[in-house]
């Protein structure tokens, strides 16, 4: 039984009609949106919280911040050593982070930014009272964190701003925000029931 081989050669890309190339295209890009879309719904909170806080000091200026070698990154609540090496990894303006865990009975010396995001209400009250009036910028969940002195709040998934920037505790704390960042977040006044 005789056997055929085609010699014909494969299409040349220009020899592919320009409509079937849009078509590939299209769908490759459907496919790339789906598997970020995966990726954005397996993520955790803290990874999004992680990514917050590093954009934030972005657009936060610290008195005296030019003397410091790194950015300070207090850290209230369960440590979580995968979170915490996440972190130590990152970078913001050509500084890295340290870490160190606080807890309420801690001062906040030498802390540029406090995350309460993974801290109870009692420790995350307890570590707002000491930062009140200092240059911390203060990170954690919800209007309650807003309306108990907090600096920055995230707010729940969904929501039209994925941030509150409490602007008299802005004000009271001595750092200088971008008014970028006040554009991105919603600002917060004491009518809305800052302290």
């Amino acid at each position: 039984m005789p056997t055929h081989h085609s010699a014909e050669p494969m299409p040349a890309c220009s020899a592919i009609p320009p409509r079937r190339r849009l078509r590939a295209r299209v769908l490759i890009a459907f496919a790339l949106m789906a598997l970020f879309a995966i990726a954005a719904a397996s993520s955790t909170e803290p990874d999004e919280a992680d990514d917050y806080i590093a954009g934030f000091v972005r657009y936060v200026h610290w008195p005296y911040e030019d003397m410091a070698a790194n950015w300070t990154l207090c850290v209230g609540g369960d440590p979580a050593v995968d979170r915490d090496a996440r972190r130590a990894a990152g970078n913001a303006r050509g500084k890295s982070f340290v870490l160190r865990h606080v807890d309420s009975a801690d001062g906040l010396d030498g802390c540029h930014v406090l995350d309460l995001t993974g801290a109870d209400h009692a420790t995350s009250v307890a570590l707002l009272a000491r930062s009140r009036g200092r240059p911390v910028l203060s990170v954690g969940r919800g209007a309650d964190f807003c309306t108990a002195g907090g600096l920055i709040c995230l707010r729940e998934p969904g929501s039209e701003r994925a941030f509150e920037v409490n602007l008299s505790a802005i004000r009271e704390s001595g750092l200088s925000v971008s008014a970028r960042l006040l554009r991105l977040g919603a600002a917060r006044t004491p009518q809305d029931g800052a302290p």
